[in-house]
């Protein structure tokens, strides 16, 4: 099924993203980026919003995608619901 996106999946396939994956300066402004207030400020106000009791960037991050995933599973079975009735 992942043959069909291969489009997506440039880091693959494309010799120029792969230089820059492997300079380890490619992701310096991110981590600052991450690092710095306007992060920090958001994570804090997620925590606050959603009754979270001092989650890190990275936790929010694995809450975010367990949510997805459990969107997704849940978005399977009622397509395997509609397909039996």
């Amino acid at each position: 099924m992942l043959d069909k996106y291969l489009h997506l999946q440039y880091y693959d396939t494309c010799s120029k993203w792969q230089d820059l994956a492997d300079d380890p300066d490619t992701y310096s402004e991110q981590a600052l980026f991450e690092e710095g207030p306007e992060v920090e400020a958001a994570v804090q106000r997620v925590n606050r919003r959603l009754g979270f009791d001092g989650e890190e960037m990275e936790e929010l991050e694995l809450e975010v995608r367990d949510s997805n995933f459990k969107t997704s599973v849940g978005e399977m079975f009622v397509l395997q619901l509609d397909k039996s009735f």
